[in-house]
Parts: C-alpha cells; structure tokens; sequence
C-alpha cells in the first residue's frame, strides 16, 4: 500500500480533510499539520489519529543544528544541484523564498539544513511515497520536492486550467519544475493514435476561449481600491504588527512574520496614490505591431521557484524583451489583474522610460490584446497559453503545463530571444487544426475538481464538496497504483 501525507496549510486543510476521508484505507494516510492553527482544525473536523506538526519538528531541529556542519551543507548543496539538474543551488534557492529576507545568511543555512533534515528523516522513516501540498514557493516546499525525488517519491500539487464550458478542471502536477505526468501521457497518445483527436470538441473549445474575453478566474481579482477604506486598513495592520509581532519566530515563522510585516493594505495605499499622481496609462492601439508581455504576480511561485529565480526582476526581464524587438514594433505591458495596486509606482516609471514600451491599466483581458499581437512574451504565466488557443507563438522563459505546445518556443538566456523573435516575425497560426493534437492531449490530461480553496473560492463557485473531494481522491489512487 502506498503512503501519502496530507500536509495541511491554510485552506487546503478543509480539502485535505474531506480527500483524506475519502481516501480511506485504499492508502495509508499520514496528516502532517504546517502549524498550530491546521492541528486545531484537524481536531475540529474530527481527525483523531496521530499528527505531525511541522513547525515544532522544524523547531526542534533549529536548535538541535546551532552552526550548520560544512558537510551538511554540502551535502544539501550537492541533492539540490542533482535533482533540479543544476537549475538551483542551495544559495540559489534561499533567495527565491520571500519568507528568508529577514534573516542573515547564517540563519539562511542554518533554516535551510533544518528543513532538509526534516525532510530526509520523515521520507525514509514512514516509507513516503507521495506528498500533496500548494505548488512550490517556498523553502520548505521546494526542498520537500527535492527529498521526494531523491528518494523516487513525488511531490504533488494541484493546478487550476482554463476547462470547457460549463466545468472546472485541473492538471495533476509534481515535482520543483512543474512536470505533468498526465499531458506527457497524453501527447504520446495522440501522437501513437491511442487518443483520437476529437476535431469538434477541440474547435469548440478553441472558439468558446477566444471568444469570452474574461480573466481566468476573475472571481479572485482584488478591486480594494478605496482609499479610505486601505487606509482604515493599513492602520489596523500597524496596530496587529505592534500587537502580534512578539508571537512570531521569524525564523521558524519566517513566512508568516513576513507577511505580518509588509502591510499589504497599507503599501496598496502607497502604490495608487502614486499611480494617480504620476504614471500615465497608455491606451491600447492594435494597429500599431506589437508584442504583448503580462506582469505575473510576485512575490509567487511562477516568478521565483518555476522562473528558476532568474527573472525575479520583471522590470528588467521587460526592458531587456523590448531592447530585443524588430524596429517598428513595441511591446504592450500591463500588470496582473487579480491584484491592482501591489506594485510599487516606481517599477511603472522605469517601464515608462523605455520607448518602445506601452503601458496599459491592469484591468484590460489578457486575451483582448493577445487578439493581434505578434507574439507572446512569458515566464510562466496562463497569457502563454491563452496565445496558443489565439494561434500566437509564445515566447516562455520558464517550464509549465503548456510548454510542449510546438507553438511555444522556449527562451533559455534572454540573449538568445532576438535571434528567435526574427524568425518567427510574421509568422501566424491561422488554421486552428495545427493546435489539435496538443488541445486534444490538454484536455484529455485535465481533470474535473476545484483544488484552489484559497480566497473562498471553495464556495464562490458553488461546488459539491464532498463530490469534489471524492474525484481528488480517486485520482490519486489511481495515480498510485499507475493506471490512469
């Protein structure tokens, strides 16, 4: 039998919980519990066996490695180097964690081998062989990650896709790199004939995308842009720091102490008073020839651990793709939808500077100005593949989901994107048909769930539950005992 944790953080552990009932003794189930806050919860949903708690694991090793051994390091070094094919070192993968920016480099290390020997010790005392959690974006995720693999598990996690009419779907991820088992099945599949291409199920999906022009996931867009009521906020905040601050160990709580730090309302605040009294908007003109980069979110998984830390500067990531476009064309900026006013006005200011860089209000559909771009610049991010439903290339500095498209073309050094930007200047994917064995693949890899309860969305959308759990479930059953 297989043995799967549930590593309950935050809303997830509402999930967790219902999975892990459904689950039932089809795998042995371990609950490990990132905090205080998730065993109580557990205790509350009425699970009455054993559970590990994180934190105070991660604790009692912080004390127990006062001065990281060399060696240790090393060895820590040398895991990470090997199971990321040499995409991060260990230095490499503290400085894409936000939570870590309080620390020194002594307690980066010391953190870090806590965490690694947690690990290591838990995979290979209980025999794990998968745990499910959030998408890698932090330290203690992502090492997890590197310990599954090391020792021929997997780390799994759950991401939300763009699905036909009517549903809402899901791709089974795992690993540091976002690999998807489940697509790369597919595509071989198709490409064998084992899975026909459905010609109409594909064109209807296509034309049902390109023709709704709405945010992915719109429900989750952040339109606090109250001034009074961010400045109520931001006071209320100040107020929970001087109050809270001593209840934190910012090292074991690094994350959390960061966030209780940063005054999310209070910055918002900061940022669109800057916005009205010094950026100027520019209007979206789609005669002029253009290529289209969208902002992902940061500080976010997608920039940080899945850019493989190279492009955490997304400003100069832009300046660097415009400086590299034919004469003529410009490039159309604007920032991720789902939360206006987290950025401060100075990285708009920079952007501004450059000529040949158009910037545009935050709240423009993505797929409004991919309509007749000439290409599609991204690290990561669902503007990538929402081009290639829309025919675009797509030009992907990082790996995700859809990077097996032939429509993308991936950017390994920023100085290679000129030379592959001029060959395909021009070019256009206006037969629909050339993208169907890869929708096909898409969608008979996706499945039908909600996994993202963050943001109440578990009830915004109206799903059964419990229904919803049990399909989770089942597929990670069958995940386990490889048939899919």
């Amino acid at each position: 039998m297989k043995t799967i944790v549930l590593f309950h953080r935050l809303e997830l552990t509402n999930l967790y919980v219902d999975i892990g009932r459904h689950l039932g003794d089809r795998m042995k189930i371990i609950h490990l519990a990132y905090s205080d806050h998730e065993v109580d919860l557990l205790r509350r949903s009425g699970v009455e066996g054993p559970i590990v708690h994180f934190k105070d694991e991660v604790r009692a090793l912080w004390r127990e490695l006062p001065v990281p051994d060399p060696g240790l390091l090393q060895q820590i070094d040398d895991t990470i180097i090997e199971q990321t094919q040499g995409a991060f070192t260990l230095n490499g993968a503290i400085q894409s964690d936000r939570g870590f920016v309080s620390l020194d480099n002594e307690e980066c290390l010391r953190l870090a081998a806590a965490y690694y020997r947690f690990w290591d010790r838990f995979v290979a005392e209980n025999g794990v062989d998968y745990v499910i959690h959030e998408t890698p974006s932090l330290l203690f995720n992502v090492i997890a990650a590197i310990i599954l693999a090391k020792y021929g598990g997997q780390y799994l996690y759950n991401i939300m896709v763009p699905s036909e009419a009517g549903s809402l779907q899901y791709l089974s991820m795992h690993g540091f790199d976002f690999s998807c088992d489940d697509i790369d099945r597919a595509i071989g599949q198709v490409g064998s004939g084992e899975i026909a291409v459905d010609a109409d199920r594909c064109a209807r999906f296509i034309a049902e995308y390109r023709k709704d022009l709405s945010v992915f996931l719109g429900s989750s867009i952040s339109r606090n842009a109250n001034l009074p009521r961010l400045f109520a906020g931001s006071v209320r905040n100040r107020l929970h720091l001087a109050l809270n601050r001593r209840k934190f160990d910012r090292h074991v709580d690094n994350v959390d102490y960061w966030d209780l730090r940063r005054n999310v309302a209070g910055q918002k605040l900061s940022n669109l008073i800057a916005y009205r009294s010094g950026i100027d908007f520019d209007d979206f003109d789609p005669s002029v020839p253009y290529y289209f980069y969208g902002f992902q979110l940061e500080p976010e998984a997608g920039v940080y651990y899945q850019g493989h830390g190279l492009y955490m500067n997304q400003v100069k990531l832009i300046q660097n793709i415009a400086a590299q476009l034919p004469a003529g064309t410009v490039l159309y900026v604007k920032d991720h939808p789902h939360d206006h006013g987290y950025r401060e006005a100075v990285d708009y200011r920079r952007l501004t500077q450059v000529p040949n860089i158009r910037l545009l209000p935050s709240h423009i559909p993505a797929r409004q100005l991919i309509q007749k771009a000439q290409g599609v610049m991204t690290i990561t991010g669902t503007a990538g593949f929402e081009a290639i439903l829309m025919g675009k290339t797509v030009f992907a500095f990082g790996k995700t989901f859809y990077s097996a498209c032939p429509l993308v073309v991936p950017i390994r050094n920023i100085r290679d994107l000129r030379e592959q930007v001029y060959m395909r200047r021009g070019r256009q994917y206006d037969d629909a048909r050339e993208i169907f064995p890869f929708v096909m693949a898409f969608l008979a890899a996706s499945r039908p769930g909600l996994i993202d309860y963050y943001g109440g969305r578990s009830t915004k959308y109206g799903v059964d539950l419990d229904e919803n759990a049990r399909k989770i479930a089942d597929m990670l059953v069958e995940k386990a005992l490889g048939t899919p």
